[in-house]
């Protein structure tokens, strides 16, 4: 996950590649915490963050950095199979 101001500057540079310059990165981040807290209070299904979730800041990361991360993450954990061997 990332903070809500860096997911506003993630989408606002989207936006401005795409040619939308009519919000501020602010305004962005306020949209975002709004559409946040519907998710997480909303009556059917709301959002919330599975009990056995492995939480992973991405702020300031690439692509690359986060699945790196991840990578390590599981190569840590990871325990091989008695039923799968690399010959």
């Amino acid at each position: 996950t990332a903070s809500v101001m860096e997911r506003a500057r993630r989408r606002w540079a989207e936006m401005q590649q795409q040619g939308y310059e009519t919000l501020t990165v602010e305004e962005v981040a306020a949209q975002i915490a709004e559409r946040d807290r519907l998710d997480t209070t909303r009556q059917a299904a709301p959002l919330r963050q599975a009990e056995d979730a492995i939480p992973l800041c991405t702020d300031g990361l690439t692509i690359p950095d986060v699945v790196a991360r991840i990578t390590e993450h599981y190569q840590a954990i990871a325990q091989p199979s008695p039923e799968f061997q690399i010959i």
